[in-house]
């Protein structure tokens, strides 16, 4: 101890002899841990909480990726199809586009520019989620191989705030999407923010929901993203040895017919992954309330 005491009375010595340089270290030290502090904070906040939702170490996130391991892609319709029908691992699977594009909306006769979410039936329900106000998208709303889904959207909490002024009775009220009258539903509880951390969907609304929407039935369309929630007792590895044993079955009865030599090729070659649902939406204040889930 008598010399940690020597050791430090020097220190102090030298430092009072430097106060320029002792107080650049001392701000630069100060600038560091503050730094640090930050990056944590943000990796806490954006990768190690879980997402907001029902039970999310529940949530596996399914892609494909040719042999290579290269960038991963998401899946066909008629992929989504084929694993809904045959697989015995997931209570519930939903799939969606990925992203929310940019789309013109009118509300109470203002134009605007904001961001709309397609997805089907199951979203809501798989991530656990109850509305605030009305309903959310149901399996019934969306049809997804012919014809039209139904004209109706669920308005996000803040959307809901600024375009409608939290009017209770927004219900059955119109608000157009790309020109097309959308019938509104429901609103989500304040602080859901879908499934993007950069930005929520003003509105959700259920593929198909135009005539003009077809290109997601595609066989060679491969950009819908799929969530499962596993069963209770169904672990990971269990998930990816049950979906790898399915998926030469699923990729014959949902190959395009279109794809021949080397193409054909290289769609077999393709395979599948069951990862865990990334975090990608903050957490909400303290926590969201028991009523926003079910």
């Amino acid at each position: 101890m008598r010399q940690l005491g020597r050791d430090l009375r020097y220190t102090l010595r030298v430092l009072g002899k430097t106060p320029a340089v002792t107080i650049a270290a001392v701000i630069s030290l100060g600038l560091a841990i503050g730094a640090n502090a930050t990056i944590f904070s943000l990796i806490n906040a954006l990768l190690l909480r879980p997402l907001p939702v029902r039970d999310p170490h529940e949530l596996v996130t399914l892609s494909t990726s040719g042999p290579s391991r290269g960038p991963k892609d998401g899946l066909s319709l008629a992929m989504f199809d084929e694993i809904e029908r045959n697989q015995q691992v997931f209570s519930s699977l939903f799939a969606w586009f990925g992203d929310y594009p940019l789309v013109s909306l009118e509300a109470n006769g203002e134009m605007f520019v904001g961001t709309l979410g397609g997805v089907s039936g199951e979203y809501f329900s798989t991530l656990g989620i109850r509305p605030l106000l009305g309903r959310l998208i149901t399996p019934e709303d969306v049809s997804l191989h012919a014809g039209t889904s139904a004209s109706v959207a669920v308005l996000d909490y803040r959307c809901w705030q600024r375009r409608y002024h939290g009017d209770p009775d927004v219900l059955g009220k119109t608000i157009r999407v790309d020109g097309e009258p959308l019938t509104i539903v429901g609103v989500t509880p304040e602080g859901f923010r879908g499934q993007l951390l950069e930005v929520a969907a003003d509105v959700t609304a259920p593929w198909g929901y135009s005539a003009r929407q077809t290109g997601f039935r595609r066989r060679a369309s491969f950009r819908l993203e799929v969530v499962g929630r596993l069963k209770p007792g169904v672990s990971l590895e269990q998930a990816r040895a049950h979906l790898a044993a399915l998926w030469p079955g699923i990729q014959a009865a949902a190959a395009p017919a279109e794809y021949q030599g080397s193409e054909r090729e290289k769609y077999f070659a393709r395979k599948i992954y069951v990862e865990p649902r990334r975090r990608e939406t903050p957490t909400c204040g303290r926590g969201w309330p028991a009523r926003w889930r079910s």
